[in-house]
């Protein structure tokens, strides 16, 4: 099969996080009040406000962390043997991207492949040390999506039908409680669907609580076995907001560029979930991958507010190392401040919003 030769790279930026660490208030002198603050920028004061002329002007500090919003991220790589360039451009940049992200994130990747030497992915131990994970299974042309189902139910929830002995069938997902993906039956008993049978379960602890879901398939063909798109689509809106798909697939065929098939489920679950297809036919894929990071920081909560209890606040300036910031760094929405793309590419330990409030 004629397949794409040209080189790739691939680079990811992702956003920074605050987290509060300080108080200062003015009137006239400076009187510091003690603050607490969780990693997603909320805070308390402890002290009483000094009142000039009914007007309160204070300053909280915010200590620049990783980000309050977690990430747990998914990739399932087809390792079916037209994928050899494909996967050797996700193996050759793949430890760029992990440094960059998780130097930028609180992030937790787990990696669905085999390991062969040309057609899959071997996760660095150094990662693995670091909380990311690889399930080690053979993922074909057609079952991603099959392979993602099974994963995330748990093994104890998954029963033997008297149909197949490879059916399967569970009571929920660990995407969303309220979900029922993993109550789809996987009754198919194609070779395609021996590979769901080992992964079943291994990632339903992975998925944290409170995190966004993105979900990266990486596939010149298109999955079209039991799990089919739409089952994806109408299971993941109820939490549209936190589950996103994005994919390196097949978008249109052509005579430069041999693909399997036009990825049409990647991109009706990209559609659905806000997320992105991403072309496997391109030249270049660092321009794709910086897309990609690109979105994963509007994904990374960015955002952090003032708590005041004794007054409505107006916030006057934002300062990054005593440094005040434009306008179009930030974005204020009540007594929230959250940092632009701008903002978020900006270097420093400690952000202060200065604030006034009336008595």
């Amino acid at each position: 099969m004629l397949r794409k030769t040209s080189p790739v790279s691939i680079s990811l930026v992702l956003a920074f996080g605050i987290g509060c660490s300080g108080s200062k208030e003015f009137a006239g002198g400076v009187a510091k009040t003690a603050i607490k603050a969780s990693a997603a920028g909320a805070a308390t004061t402890s002290a009483d406000a000094t009142i000039r002329a009914g007007l309160v002007q204070k300053t909280q500090d915010f200590e620049v962390k990783k980000v309050g919003t977690p990430i747990d991220m998914v990739w399932v790589i087809d390792n079916s043997g037209s994928m050899e360039q494909e996967v050797a451009q996700v193996r050759k940049n793949f430890g760029s991207y992990m440094a960059t992200v998780s130097a930028r994130t609180d992030l937790r990747v787990t990696v669905i492949s085999n390991t062969d030497k040309k057609l899959g992915l071997i996760l660095d131990p150094t990662y693995v040390a670091q909380g990311h994970e690889q399930i080690i299974n053979e993922v074909g042309s057609h079952n991603e999506f099959d392979i993602l189902a099974a994963a995330v139910c748990a093994p104890e929830e998954t029963l033997i039908t008297p149909l197949s002995s490879l059916g399967r069938k569970a009571a929920q997902t660990a995407i969303n409680p309220d979900d029922k993906l993993c109550g789809v039956a996987l009754t198919d008993a194609s070779s395609e669907m021996k590979m769901v049978d080992s992964v079943k379960g291994k990632i339903k602890a992975r998925l944290r609580d409170g995190t966004k879901k993105v979900f990266v398939f990486v596939s010149d063909d298109n999955p079209n076995l039991n799990v089919k798109a739409a089952t994806f689509i109408r299971l993941t809106k109820s939490d549209a907001a936190n589950t996103h798909v994005f994919s390196f697939s097949g978008i249109a065929k052509s005579s430069t560029c041999s693909i399997a098939n036009v990825g049409t489920g990647y991109q009706e679950l990209a559609t659905a979930t806000g997320g992105a297809v991403f072309d496997i036919c391109a030249d270049d894929w660092s321009a794709n991958f910086n897309k990609l990071s690109d979105n994963i920081v509007k994904l990374s909560s960015t955002s952090f507010s003032v708590v005041e209890a004794k007054g409505t606040v107006t916030i006057k300036k934002v300062l990054l190392d005593n440094v005040e910031l434009p306008a179009t760094a930030y974005k204020i929405t009540g007594s929230t401040v959250a940092l632009t793309d701008e903002g978020s590419a900006l270097s420093g330990t400690t952000l202060h919003i200065v604030y006034d409030y009336a008595q």
